[in-house]
């Protein structure tokens, strides 16, 4: 079950069991990057996020492991307060697609407006 306590190697295997090679594809229409995609829409991950909880560590392991629905994963998990201008460099160089942006602004803005 994944809760509050679930590590970061646990939330990408229960992630890994809801591959979809059809939202693949519709993913890759929509000019996603799918070369590390498992197919799971952002509704679902944003599910999987409220069951996670927020907690930076396991973000920033999430956003290590390159899977493009890990690292959404870790922008809904990670804590804006916590991020720091050096790890948001770290990240912001690994961008590579433009949900991502569109996801790591929201994080962003919140990150800036709580200093």
């Amino acid at each position: 079950m994944i809760g509050p306590s679930s590590s970061a190697a646990e939330l990408i295997a229960h992630l890994l069991t809801l591959r979809s090679e059809d939202n693949i594809a519709g993913m890759a229409r929509f000019g996603i990057v799918t070369e590390t995609a498992i197919g799971i829409s952002n509704p679902d991950l944003q599910r999987i996020a409220r069951l996670a909880k927020k907690n930076h560590v396991r973000a920033k392991e999430l956003w290590a492991s390159g899977i493009r629905e890990a690292r959404m994963l870790a922008f809904y998990t990670l804590e804006p307060r916590r991020l720091t201008d050096a790890e948001a460099r770290i990240l912001v160089a690994d961008f590579n697609s433009w949900e991502i942006v569109d996801c790591a602004a929201d994080v962003f803005v919140e990150a800036i407006s709580t200093r």
